[in-house]
């Protein structure tokens, strides 16, 4: 389970520096697309790469925050 690691980054306030964030690889859970969402640190993220099926609903929230900065493939 990798939501401890997304939490630590999403809560970061270093965080605030990234520009990109590839977590491909990684099997999101709820928890973690929930602190991904709702980070206030991800602002000046230009892109959030993940793995999955981009018309997965579960991303729903990522792409409501995120929009095209989102790439899941």
């Amino acid at each position: 389970d990798c939501t401890p690691a997304v939490a630590a980054v999403a809560r970061s306030p270093q965080a605030r520096q990234l520009r990109r964030l590839h977590l491909s690889g990684f099997e999101l859970t709820p928890a973690g697309i929930d602190e991904l969402s709702a980070s206030r640190s991800l602002v000046n993220l230009e892109r959030l790469l993940l793995s999955g099926d981009g018309a997965d609903p579960r991303f729903a929230p990522l792409r409501e925050r995120f929009g095209d900065r989102l790439v899941v493939g």
